[in-house]
């Protein structure tokens, strides 16, 4: 079990943890230090092993008259998956605030009818490999509630947004942008990592 455990690759991390200049900290295995696998901050090639997936996707909502733009990036209810969002971006030509927040109902639009995003790692073909997770957009004559966080880009001629953490989205759950500006175009590109709801994460 010693061996196995590599103490001394051990007592070399504990020794420099606790500044030690002599002396291996943890000459046998103690029963109180309990060596750990963290899960969800693995090397990121596990993730391709136990069919983990990688989502990249872009989207743009052209300008309707009289209607605000609006984008989303959607995980479908049903689908079994949890989203995890590193990267969430919006943009836009026209100066105007965003509405940004979650929601439970997926816009009209998804493109194909599905994302129009692959995971390619190990698949030799852009058909397939698809991923869950939806882009979706639309328009409407009717601006979202105002709960909605907002974001204040008010500049000329290009104006960004990015939520700058990551969040998770499960089975049913989006996150949703809005223009408030009529006539506008809004884009949209955002990264996700996808992987098999477990069991306690089902609600």
């Amino acid at each position: 079990m010693v061996n196995e455990l590599q103490v001394g690759r051990f007592n070399a991390i504990l020794t420099k943890l606790l500044s030690m200049k002599e002396g291996a900290p943890s000459p046998i295995l103690a029963p109180e230090i309990i060596p750990t696998v963290v899960l969800e901050n693995d090397r990121p090639e596990w993730a391709f092993l136990f069919g983990g997936r990688l989502g990249a996707a872009g989207l743009e909502q052209v300008a309707v008259a009289l209607e605000f733009p609006a984008v989303q990036l959607f995980n479908p209810v049903g689908s079994g998956i949890l989203m995890v969002v590193e990267h969430f971006q919006f943009e836009s030509t026209t100066g105007q605030q965003f509405r940004v927040g979650p929601t439970a109902t997926p816009l009209a639009t998804a493109p194909g009818g599905a994302s129009g995003s692959r995971d390619l790692r190990g698949v030799s073909s852009i058909t397939t490999g698809q991923v869950v997770g939806q882009i979706r957009s639309a328009t409407s004559a009717l601006a979202f509630p105002t709960f909605y966080l907002i974001y204040d880009h008010l500049q000329n001629p290009f104006v960004m947004g990015e939520l700058k953490f990551p969040f998770i989205l499960d089975p049913g759950k989006g996150m949703t942008v809005q223009g408030t500006a009529v006539a506008s175009t809004m884009r949209m590109n955002c990264a996700w990592r996808e992987r098999i709801l477990e069991v306690s994460e089902e609600r």
